[in-house]
């Protein structure tokens, strides 16, 4: 499937850093905010696996993310099988969660490592693994680290990372810093694949009012508006970190047809494909 892909030739917007106080976790550096997190998502734990009571987002997510992770890996290849569409890929996942996305990719034939730091997630998805078959099984490998800590013993060593849903979940005067970690992990001429929400106030009333508040199809107090990004700053923080953008698209939930779709604009969703020169 081509998707209609929308590219980033300039970058102006930029945004202010700011100093922060850090605190440790579990022998982790980390900050306030990034505790809450930690255990705003070991809190979802349980229903990683239960669609229907929460994250079903997550789960339809995959009917878009999918398509673009495969397509934008593949978009100088030539001969794919298309049955194994990423065979002898070596894939590094940040932010895996209860693995919803890193299962579907290594049914694709990818080997991938997922990482997060909510170790409550990562027992879920490897709880998990035991549904699949022993093939799909073998291709993945759930870590309870940081990327800082991944990066010590892996830089340069994946063909692409995946970063998905989860930059929103970082706090501003980090995301750059985060990336560029994400960045060295890669190999290069490797992908790196981000999705996310935009930064406007279309995405703020769309996603958080309604989707948290509203109709409560996320769990509350999931995202805040502080975090959210553009792919204008997306893109500045990729150039800065030697990559070239080479595609964005967007994409939003259909509450018409219950399912997410790829749309014209960038205004809720969107999707940054990017390659490290």
């Amino acid at each position: 499937m081509k998707l209609k892909q929308h590219h980033i030739s300039k970058i102006t917007r930029t945004e202010n850093h700011n100093p922060i106080s850090n605190g440790v976790m579990e022998g982790r550096t980390t900050t306030s905010h990034q505790e809450m997190e930690i255990v705003h998502f070991n809190r979802q734990a349980e229903n990683w696996w239960r669609p229907n009571v929460s994250l079903p987002g997550l789960h339809l997510m995959n009917s878009v993310r999918v398509p673009f992770i495969r397509d934008s890996l593949l978009f100088d290849t030539e001969l794919v099988d298309a049955s194994k569409p990423l065979e002898g890929w070596t894939i590094l996942e940040v932010g895996c969660g209860g693995g919803i996305l890193t299962e579907e990719i290594a049914k694709l034939n990818a080997n991938i490592v997922g990482i997060d730091l909510a170790e409550d997630c990562i027992s879920a998805a490897q709880n998990h693994l035991v549904v699949l078959e022993n093939d799909v099984r073998s291709r993945i490998t759930y870590k309870a680290e940081s990327i800082e800590e991944h990066l010590e013993d892996n830089e340069g060593k994946y063909d692409a990372v995946l970063i998905s849903e989860v930059i929103e979940h970082i706090e501003p005067q980090q995301q750059e810093e985060f990336l560029r970690f994400c960045v060295r992990c890669v190999k290069h001429s490797g992908s790196i694949v981000i999705t996310t929400i935009n930064k406007t106030l279309s995405a703020w009333l769309y996603v958080i009012l309604v989707g948290e508040y509203i109709r409560m199809k996320i769990p509350k107090g999931t995202h805040h508006w502080r975090q959210l990004i553009s792919p204008e700053t997306v893109g500045k923080y990729l150039m800065k970190a030697n990559c070239e953008v080479k595609s964005v698209v967007g994409y939003n939930y259909n509450f018409l047809n219950l399912a997410y779709n790829f749309i014209e604009n960038t205004n809720y969703y969107f999707a940054v494909h990017a390659v490290r020169k």
